[in-house]
């Protein structure tokens, strides 16, 4: 296994974008792996997040989720009525997708970190750990928003 190469869930975000640069900045990897999942986003959205990762020179590798995201979790969640205080919870539930997405990359290609850009006080980084390990169970994660203690502003 490689410790050059970090595959990071990215989404062409501030954080994730932010998280880009963290990676080989401040952790000192070589190259990125940006892993795009569309999961419904909408054209524009990943339109400026191709764009952003090009400009930042990672490793883009996008991944067409819709189908597999509505057959798999929007299908189920929709027979179960599952909301959150009355919102739907499609946002939650890609996290997962996204999360096994990324570390399906990393563990084909022999490498073995993963990152995310999800803040430590969401449930989101739950979501993209639990999903990282399910897959590798030795894959080492790297949160830099939340092991960095970062803030809105400083981001």
């Amino acid at each position: 296994m490689s410790g050059e190469k970090v595959v990071l869930a990215y989404s062409g975000g501030l954080d994730s974008t932010l998280i880009a640069i963290l990676l080989r900045e401040h952790y000192g990897f070589k190259d990125v792996v940006a892993v795009l999942v569309d999961v419904g986003q909408g054209d524009e959205e990943i339109k400026l997040a191709k764009e952003r990762a090009e400009k930042l020179g990672v490793d883009l590798r996008f991944i067409d989720g819709k189908e597999e995201f509505v057959k798999e979790y929007v299908h189920r969640c929709i027979k179960a009525n599952g909301s959150y205080e009355g919102y739907p919870i499609g946002t939650s539930m890609s996290r997962v997708l996204i999360g096994l997405k990324a570390a399906e990359i990393a563990v084909k290609e022999g490498i073995d970190s993963v990152a995310h850009g999800a803040t430590g006080k969401g449930n989101d980084q739950f979501r993209l750990e639990v999903a990282f390990k399910y897959v590798g169970p030795h894959l080492k994660v790297i949160a830099p928003v939340r092991e960095l203690n970062l803030t809105r502003t400083q981001e």
